[in-house]
């Protein structure tokens, strides 16, 4: 799914794919795995992932629980929720609310700018917790990803733009054929 705003409800069987300036997830089932990339992606705790949470945004709020793993890269994460396996979590500013939950192993990365993980003592990680410093040429590496999932966001805002556009036409051409 591609679009400027994306808000999910329901139930999904499988895998959902979502490219977005925003993305929300509200009352969502899914059986599968969530990839998402977006500006800001809100999924809330009457929603769950049976499988991986797999997302790229500007700013994650997640309270619904993860199956399995939990693979974000997001400029603020904030994790309120179980993860049933792993959570490899890379931001600027990282938090684990009341009711996070991990599983298995915690593996994070701050930001450049001195980011920080945030803990509530509420909070739990049932394996080890452990940060990654990326050696000093990955920060020059991140700068450069920045910008190109920048350019993705854009990619698939125009992507989507087209696709409207083309179905408009074609509903267009349909209609003048049948009702001329």
């Amino acid at each position: 799914l591609g679009s400027g705003k994306a808000n999910i409800t329901g139930s999904i069987t499988g895998d959902i794919y979502i490219g977005a300036g925003d993305g929300t997830l509200t009352g969502t089932t899914v059986g599968g795995n969530v990839v998402i990339g977006a500006g800001n992606v809100t999924i809330d705790p009457t929603s769950s992932i049976k499988g991986s949470l797999i997302t790229g945004a500007g700013n994650l709020r997640n309270s619904a629980s993860i199956g399995r793993n939990a693979m974000v890269a997001a400029g603020n994460i904030y994790m309120n929720s179980k993860v049933g396996k792993e959570a490899h979590l890379a931001g600027g500013t990282i938090e684990l609310g009341e009711k996070s939950v991990i599983a298995g192993n915690l593996m994070y990365a701050l930001g450049e700018d001195d980011g920080q993980l945030t803990q509530n003592p509420s909070s739990s990680v049932g394996g080890t917790l452990s940060r990654y410093t990326p050696p000093v040429d990955a920060k020059r590496d991140m700068a450069r990803a920045k910008e190109d999932f920048a350019k993705f966001g854009l990619f698939a805002r125009n992507a989507w733009l087209m696709i409207s556009f083309l179905g408009s036409l074609l509903i267009g051409f349909l209609l003048l054929k049948l009702f001329p």
